[in-house]
């Protein structure tokens, strides 16, 4: 059972590293397309854009920084010592067995309170990257409709508003859903 939890908290890093990788190839393209824009780009842009595609920045910086710090705090306690081992030949087997046993079952119940903490950093660090991503995506959306199309800004202000609901309608469900896992286990 320890093996299973030391490869589920292994797993929750693997993630949080791929979770922090995606966000900071994001933040690079952010950066990369403003330089290549220009010092004026950002000040020509409208103010719904202009917020929102900062929002989704902070987002997706959140979601970087949280996977780093899941990925470094992360703690394997240490089930059995290299001292244990040796102390097997000296002490009676059965002894020896039961104090392995209780080190063994003290490990596994602090491995699962690390688990179950990276976990739920995990899932707040994807969502904040989820968020910033689709913020940055509705953000550069409204800025080619605007530009291309000639979006008025009550239209963009409407889009902005119809936006946002659909986004709190998905973490009203993702809330939900969790909610209802949680109580069926």
């Amino acid at each position: 059972m320890y093996d299973r939890q030391v490869a589920t908290l292994e797993n929750i890093d693997d993630k949080a590293m791929r979770t922090t990788r995606t966000a900071v190839l994001i933040l690079g393209f952010i950066a990369g397309a403003l330089t290549a824009a220009g010092p004026d780009s950002v000040s020509d842009l409208s103010i719904v854009p202009t917020i929102i595609g900062s929002f989704g920045t902070l987002a997706v910086s959140g979601s970087a920084f949280m996977g780093v710090g899941i990925y470094t705090v992360t703690e394997y306690p240490v089930e059995i010592r290299e001292g244990d081992l040796r102390s097997a030949g000296r002490a009676p087997r059965s002894a020896w067995l039961d104090g392995a046993i209780g080190r063994l079952d003290d490990a596994s119940t602090s491995i699962q309170a690390e688990i179950e903490r990276n976990a739920e950093y995990l899932e707040v660090a994807q969502l904040l990257l989820i968020t910033g991503s689709s913020s940055l995506l509705y953000a550069t959306a409204v800025t080619v409709a605007a530009r291309s199309f000639g979006v008025s800004p009550g239209e963009q202000t409407a889009a902005v508003v119809i936006g946002a609901t659909l986004m709190a309608v998905v973490l009203w469900g993702r809330v939900k859903l969790r909610d209802r896992k949680s109580r069926s286990r």
